[in-house]
């Protein structure tokens, strides 16, 4: 026989929840602190699922003190999110006004709400002093390890607005660890006006990464090396440093389908360098990656790099078939940024190997941040910060 649906409130009333125990919890809050019921926070009456969202050891990881900084941050999210869909629904405002505040609110209100601005890992869980630093020139007594030297090379991020802040990303490696390291976001006005700005100023002398290159890097290499011959290497590296920048490269940092649509929009006279594989070879063989990927980032992404097609690799990496068999030639951004300065002779496989280890580090807050077993063990690999590893 087929029973009767029974309402909610006849249900409740046929069977009462039994009576708390002495010392249960009273009020508002549980036993444990969390929340028993729907209460008023800032006036508002928010209910109770609404509150434990907002528990304190989430409050912890967002770095925030107080479930009222909580929920006036999103209140300030939800309005700025009905300001943009207007604005976005508006005919009169231009494609080029709306791509600015797309990726306006995407860096202000998407995953960057509650993260680090540097490591983009949430701020309970930043990793920012034990990450490893290149410097423009050695420390008076230290190594010189994981310096560089002039004529310096600039690397700029050119990334789309959905890559920001992604704790699983490696973008923000390049202007965190990185002398003149640069990230710029895709559609931003004033990022868009700097990016044209460097294209002008460089002109001859800057370089987008991408697969098939109109342009080798041992090219780029060669003309260093004579910058460095006229203007001595050895000479004092302390004065006047950002007049000895001598090569500017971008990377891409977004995927496939976008690389191409952001790439399109640099002026097709910047000359595209493919890194060569020798020097993802010798990166790999320095720092290996685990055994079911070919990239360090492979452990906190969605897909395993050896079975994945040639389609799918990272923009700036070289193909499968130059790569060596049974390697798909994914590459991360920071990876592959890595691997061209070693093949334009800018950095050193020791300096590399070194920065190399920032990746690792971020693997495993990533995989800490989602209550994962760590994928590296990163015991005797030094403890980062700024010493020169």
């Amino acid at each position: 026989e087929k029973r009767a649906h029974v309402p909610r409130e006849e249900w409740r009333r046929l069977h009462p929840k039994p009576p708390r125990e002495k010392g249960s919890g009273d009020g508002d809050f549980g036993a444990k602190g969390g929340p028993a019921r729907a209460r008023l926070v800032g006036g508002i009456l928010r209910s109770q699922a609404e509150l434990e969202v907002a528990s304190p050891r989430n409050l912890q990881l967002w770095g925030l003190d107080s479930v009222e900084a909580y929920f006036e941050t999103e209140d300030r999210r939800a309005s700025a999110k009905v300001s943009l869909d207007a604005l976005m629904r508006d005919p009169d405002v231009s494609p080029e006004r709306k791509h600015d505040a797309s990726a306006r609110h995407h860096v202000v209100w998407g995953r960057s709400t509650f993260a680090c601005a540097k490591c983009w890992l949430l701020k309970g869980n930043c990793v920012c002093r034990f990450l490893s630093k290149a410097f423009t020139a050695p420390k008076s007594g230290a190594s010189s390890q994981c310096s560089m030297r002039p004529p310096f090379v600039r690397v700029v991020v050119y990334a789309h607005h959905n890559e920001v802040a992604r704790g699983n990303g490696s973008g923000n490696l390049v202007p965190a660890c990185l002398p003149f390291g640069e990230l710029l976001v895709a559609g931003l006005a004033e990022h868009e006006k700097r990016l044209a700005l460097l294209l002008r100023e460089n002109t001859g002398r800057v370089a987008v990464l991408w697969p098939r290159g109109t342009m080798e890097a041992a090219e780029i290499k060669q003309m260093l090396s004579n910058d460095a011959k006229r203007g001595g290497i050895e000479a004092d590296t302390s004065a006047n440093e950002k007049n000895a920048t001598g090569w500017t490269l971008i990377a891409i940092d977004a995927t496939w389908n976008s690389a191409r649509k952001m790439v399109s929009r640099i002026p097709s006279s910047v000359p595209r360098v493919s890194v060569p594989a020798e020097a993802f070879q010798a990166l790999a063989a320095r720092v290996p990656p685990l055994p079911t990927h070919d990239s360090l980032l492979g452990p906190v992404r969605k897909y395993d790099a050896r079975e994945k097609k040639q389609k799918d690799q990272t923009p700036g990496t070289p193909s499968s078939s130059r790569d060596g068999a049974g390697d798909s030639g994914r590459r991360c951004t920071f990876e592959a940024v890595l691997a061209s300065l070693l093949a334009v002779g800018a950095l050193d496989e020791d300096a590399c190997a070194s920065l190399l280890r920032n990746v690792k580090v971020k693997v495993n807050a990533v995989l800490r941040q989602k209550h994962m077993p760590e994928a590296y063990d990163l015991s005797g690999e030094g403890s980062g910060g700024d010493a020169e590893a």
